[in-house]
């Protein structure tokens, strides 16, 4: 994805529209969102060399999008709704938006991933694009990472990487009218991939861990590596990085004084609140709570 995507819009004078500052990149994914802050009037076009696919929580009081010169299809209460446009396909529209918090959340997908994620030969992805469509588990999948990206807060990159990947894939059952891909199965990993695994996570439990790099150590895509990881550690990949990193701080503020967020960037949480809510999800209270009742 050698020029990264976006959507263009075009604002009567002024920003209205924001788009994240930083957009979530990964090989041949990037996330983005955009947050519309006022009732002003609003463009829009894209065309890329990539899929775009957008979850709306917008409503509209006018407004309309038309795809590839076809007849305009209007706007309204788009909340949950989502668009799909292929590769090389072009679309055009405006917006009036509703006096509220209105959003719109992006990922862009290169055409070949689900290919190459399920090493396999070409998956078919209609070239037809779809317009304000409803799909529960597409939304369900999309709507997780519209909450991850706009809350602004620092996550699992590995967790979102992974909801990418399923996002891609549940658009391409969303095409073939909810019937399932044949994918093939994914076994357990081999001894030896299992050691390096945990060897390289015990040694970079301080660093970011992306799903692409623990992938390439196994010579595994990372949508098989992700199945195969599970039914050889019983857990996915960010779950069991998550798991270990509050284990070794655990043992470090039971036998340490340093600061709860020099411990929490020691294991890989470069904000504090981040590890606080991650140990507290899994331990059942704070760091600092187990370190009092670990005196």
């Amino acid at each position: 994805m050698d020029k990264q995507p976006e959507l263009e819009l075009r604002t009567n004078g002024s920003e209205h529209v924001v788009l994240a500052s930083s957009p979530y990149r990964w090989q041949g994914l990037t996330l983005n969102h955009g947050s519309v802050q006022d009732e002003t009037g609003y463009e829009f076009s894209w065309k890329g060399d990539t899929h775009y696919l957008a979850i709306h929580d917008l409503v509209l009081r006018d407004g309309e999008i038309s795809v590839d010169g076809e007849k305009a299809v209007p706007g309204g209460d788009l909340r949950d709704r989502l668009t799909y446009l292929p590769k090389a396909s072009s679309a055009v529209g405006w917006a009036l938006p509703r006096k509220r918090d209105n959003s719109f959340t992006t990922l862009f997908f290169e055409p070949d991933i689900l290919s190459d994620e399920l090493e396999r030969g070409f998956i078919p992805m209609s070239s037809r694009p779809l317009v304000y469509f409803e799909s529960a588990a597409l939304r369900s999948t999309m709507d997780k990472l519209r909450r991850i990206i706009a809350s602004g807060r620092e996550t699992d990159s590995t967790y979102t990487e992974t909801l990418c990947l399923l996002a891609a894939m549940e658009m391409s059952h969303a095409l073939a009218g909810e019937k399932s891909i044949d994918i093939p199965s994914s076994g357990t990993l081999s001894l030896r991939h299992r050691n390096l695994l945990t060897d390289f996570i015990e040694e970079n439990l301080g660093a970011q861990i992306s799903l692409s790099h623990l992938a390439e150590l196994t010579g595994l895509s990372r949508f098989h590596f992700s199945r195969a990881f599970k039914k050889s550690f019983g857990t996915p990949p960010h779950r069991y990085i998550a798991l270990r990193r509050i284990t070794v701080a655990k043992s470090m503020l039971a036998s340490s004084d340093a600061s709860v967020s020099t411990v929490g960037n020691a294991v890989g949480f470069s904000a504090a609140a981040h590890f606080i809510r991650v140990f507290k999800e899994i331990e059942g209270r704070t760091p600092g709570e187990f370190r009092r009742n670990a005196e």
